[in-house]
Parts: C-alpha cells; structure tokens; sequence
C-alpha cells in the first residue's frame, strides 16, 4: 500500500508535492496501489515514484516527469499523459486503453504485456523500447518514433503506423492485419513470421528488412520499396505490389500468386527466382 506521507502531499496539489520533493530529493516515493482516478497531476515530479498497481484512471499527468517510474500493473485507462516524460519507465502489465500519450517521451521503457489498446501514442518517442507481447490493437503511432524496438508478438492489428520510424525494430511473429504503415520506415526491420494480411503498406521502405515467411495475403505494397529484402517463403498472394521497388531481392520461394506487379521496378539479374513455382 502507498506510503501515507507522500501520498498527503500529492493529494495537497503540485505546490505542495514539489516542496515535499525538493525535501526529500533522494527518495523514491511509495505510492503503490494508490487511488488516483480523475485527479489532475499535470507538471508534478513523479520521476523515481512507485506507481506499481496505482488506480490512475481518467487522471491528467499531461507534461509530468515519470522517468524510471514504476506503473507495472497500474491501470491508466483515458488518462492524459501527453508530452509525459516516461523515459526507462516500468509500465509492464499496465492497462492504457484509450489513454492519450500523444508526443510523450518512452524511449527505453518497458511495456512488456502492456494493453494499450486504441492509444494515442501519435510523435511519441517508443525508441528502444521493450513492447514484447503489447496488445496495441487500433492504436494511433503516426509519426512516432520505434526505432530499434521490441515489438516480438505484439498485436498491432488495425494499428495506424504511417509515417513512423521502425528502423531495426523487432516485430518478428507480430500482428499487423489491417495495419496502416502507409510511409513507414523500416529499414533492416525484423518482421520474420509477421501477420500483416490486408495491411496498408503503401510507399514504405522496407530496405533490407526480413519479411521471411511473412503472410501478406491482400496487402498493399504499392510503390515501396522492397530493395535487398529478404523474402523467403513470403506470401505476397493476391498483394498489391503496383510499382514497388525490387531491387536484388533475397529470396527464391516467395509467393506473389494472382499479385498485380504492374510498373514493379524489377532489379535483378535473376527475375524468376523471385518467382515461386506455379506464380504465372
């Protein structure tokens, strides 16, 4: 259970918690399984805090330092936590349905287990982050930035990615079905076993990503670029690769049955190795 003192002096307001803070610099303060639900905690000093389990839900900590923070379990449904600083935050097992973390800083966090589904992590900055396994469905990551994160089985499904930056992100055997990664960045990305039937793929580069054994059944790749990707085993059946760049790409066994290749860029010196038997 939270620590009566502090919890007194946040219940006090922002005035009050920073001169209790500027006391007691050296302290991490316990607030564990707090009822925070609907309070107003904009700009307050939380950094260092355990939150672990706190009640957070409806809150406002909009601008709030939570780096190294401790929220596993916390349950922060419809909070606002935009431009939050949650830098190397624990947010393991919490639940952000519908919370608002547009612009927030998370690189390095975890988030492992998380459920976040339809989040509004739009310009948040996720680099480096652990998101293993985060339930992400419907989330909106316009334009964040993923670079070199762990998004290994995460649920992405009917996610919005445009524009985001997932250089060398992990999302081996992730769910991306119906995911808009219309512009998306992902070079030398990890997406070996990934789902992304149906997905919107439109203009993103995909430059010596790892899309092995993906299923890419009714995607779109309409004028990405695909240059030096490894593709094996890929199925690409039905996929909309109109213009799309091919430029020496890494596979003999990909599917691309009934595909519409019409202005693809062929760049190889071996075409009908791209080809799997039978994709005529």
């Amino acid at each position: 259970m939270a620590n009566p003192e502090p919890l007194k002096y946040l219940l006090r307001g922002y005035q009050s918690w920073s001169q209790w803070r500027s006391h007691h610099p050296h302290l991490s303060p316990d607030l564990t399984h707090a009822d925070l639900r609907g309070l107003d905690l904009s700009h307050l000093d939380l950094s260092n805090t355990d939150l672990s389990g706190a009640s957070l839900q409806g809150s406002t900590l909009r601008l709030s330092k939570l780096s190294k923070a401790k929220l596993k379990c916390a349950d922060l449904t419809q909070a606002n936590l935009q431009q939050a600083q949650l830098a190397q935050a624990d947010l393991s097992l919490a639940t952000l349905n519908q919370a608002n973390l547009q612009d927030a800083d998370l690189h390095h966090a975890n988030l492992i287990g998380a459920t976040a589904i339809a989040v509004n992590l739009q310009g948040a900055d996720l680099s480096h982050g652990n998101l293993i396994g985060t339930s992400l469905q419907r989330a909106n990551l316009r334009h964040s930035d993923l670079d070199h994160a762990q998004l290994h089985r995460a649920n992405l499904a009917h996610a919005n990615l445009a524009h985001a930056n997932l250089a060398h992100a992990n999302l081996g055997q992730s769910q991306l079905t119906e995911a808009v990664l219309i512009c998306a960045h992902l070079y030398r990305a990890e997406l070996g076993g990934a789902n992304l039937r149906a997905a919107r793929c439109s203009k993103a580069s995909f430059l010596r990503a790892n899309l092995t054994q993906i299923d890419a059944v009714h995607a779109d790749f309409s004028w990405s670029d695909l240059s030096h990707a490894r593709l094996e085993k890929a199925n690409f059946s039905g996929a909309n690769l109109r213009g799309a760049r091919m430029k020496h790409p890494q596979s003999k066994t990909a599917n691309i049955h009934q595909a519409d290749l019409s202005l693809t860029a062929w760049e190889t010196s071996n075409v009908k190795h791209f080809l799997h038997s039978g994709n005529t």
